[in-house]
């Protein structure tokens, strides 16, 4: 394995993750909770 397989598999997972918040209902929590899914994956990109 790679190098590149774990960090792409980390990266894909939180795009999943991002995803599935969006697919919430819209509170102050969840949109939080987005922005930080966000800036996670933005990391790992």
């Amino acid at each position: 394995m790679s190098r590149l397989e774990p960090r792409i598999e980390s990266y894909s997972n939180a795009v999943d993750r991002l995803k599935g918040g969006l697919q919430e209902e819209e509170t102050q929590i969840v949109i939080n909770g987005i922005l930080h899914r966000f800036e996670f994956t933005f990391e790992l990109a």
